[in-house]
């Protein structure tokens, strides 16, 4: 397999943000966008909630020396009949992957995507190769104690919101495209104002009047209402992850932001399930979620990365941590 080439010009890539479209196995409608070579090893980039594939908008184009990369959204526009969940996200990676006639690939994951991404390299171990999983602090499994509540309170959350007339009509409506990105970069994850203006050009759409004229009355984020509320029935068992994760046969980067919120990956338990494969690197004052987003971190994160890849092209990662080179020695 051919990994990256950190000599290669960025300047003679086959692919500059190409937009493709795919259709899921269910129908979804899949936009993707694509970097890289022609002739390089394929890496799908996998993005996490609330977020878009802008969210590699920083990071890929410094990381593409040698990688065709795929990035796509995921996830956003399921219809009200159908339901989130992690096994529905990873039919949607392998819709895109089939359609592309990928045999072996790379992942690049973040937050929630991060942990799609080590879910792949379990159930398809043949085909994923590496990957790097950055602060994925989303929910790995349920407690056998709380999984059945948990079902429970996603089918009530699933037909509450159904009766939502119109569902979209709980959206906030912002005056400007501007005006959401600042909305957005004071989140949850706050995120900066341009980091979170790339978010917003992708992941922000016309809000139309409810008479149905068509006539433009502002703009609101096109991310499903439903990704905050516990509508997924799907839930998935300490069992049934701590048995995917022991399927796992490639090397796995998780690069740690400095905060204090929950690492999917922190519990013993789980690591020790990864039966060496996992490697862990938590950054030393970047304390954003968005850590691969912003300037001031990105670059370091591109050689965290490449250090990883480099060691896992050469056969030389050791059996259950990695100790990468700082940045510049790279």
């Amino acid at each position: 397999m051919r990994l990256p080439n950190s000599h290669r010009l960025a300047a003679s890539m086959d692919y500059r943000g190409e937009e493709l479209k795919f259709r899921s196995h269910s129908g979804l409608r899949i936009a993707a966008k694509r970097w890289g070579y022609a002739d390089g090893f394929p890496l799908l980039a996998l993005h996490g909630w609330y977020d878009n594939c802008a969210t590699w908008e920083v990071l890929v184009p410094i990381l593409v020396a040698k990688y065709p990369s795929i990035r796509f959204d995921m996830s956003d526009h399921r219809g009200l009949t159908s339901a989130y969940s992690r096994l529905f996200d990873i039919e949607d990676a392998l819709a895109v992957v089939n359609a592309l006639g990928w045999k072996e690939y790379a992942i690049l994951g973040h937050s929630m995507g991060g942990v799609n991404a080590v879910y792949l390299a379990g159930l398809f171990p043949k085909q994923v190769k590496h990957v790097v999983a950055i602060d994925t602090i989303a929910m790995i499994y349920y407690e056998p104690a709380e999984h059945t509540d948990a079902i429970i309170q996603a089918i009530h959350a699933r037909a509450d919101f159904v009766k939502r007339d119109p569902a979209a009509s709980t959206k906030r409506v912002f005056a400007t495209v501007e005006e959401a990105a600042v909305a957005r970069s004071a989140g949850k994850y706050p995120l900066s104002l341009p980091s979170a203006r790339l978010m917003a050009a992708r992941g922000v759409k016309p809000a139309t009047a409810p008479d149905g004229s068509g006539r433009i009355v502002g703009y609101m984020w096109s991310s499903d209402s439903r990704i905050p509320s516990p509508t997924n029935p799907f839930k998935t068992t300490k069992g049934f992850i701590l048995d995917v994760l022991g399927r796992i046969e490639c090397p796995v980067l998780n690069i740690m932001a400095d905060h204090t919120m929950r690492q999917s990956f922190a519990p013993a338990e789980i690591q020790a399930a990864f039966r060496g494969h996992l490697h862990q690197h938590r950054t030393q004052g970047i304390s954003s979620h968005h850590l691969h987003m912003e300037t001031a971190s990105a670059t370091v994160i591109a050689h965290l990365i490449a250090g990883f890849w480099n060691k896992a092209n050469s056969g030389t990662l050791p059996g259950s941590r990695i100790v990468l080179p700082e940045p510049s020695k790279l």
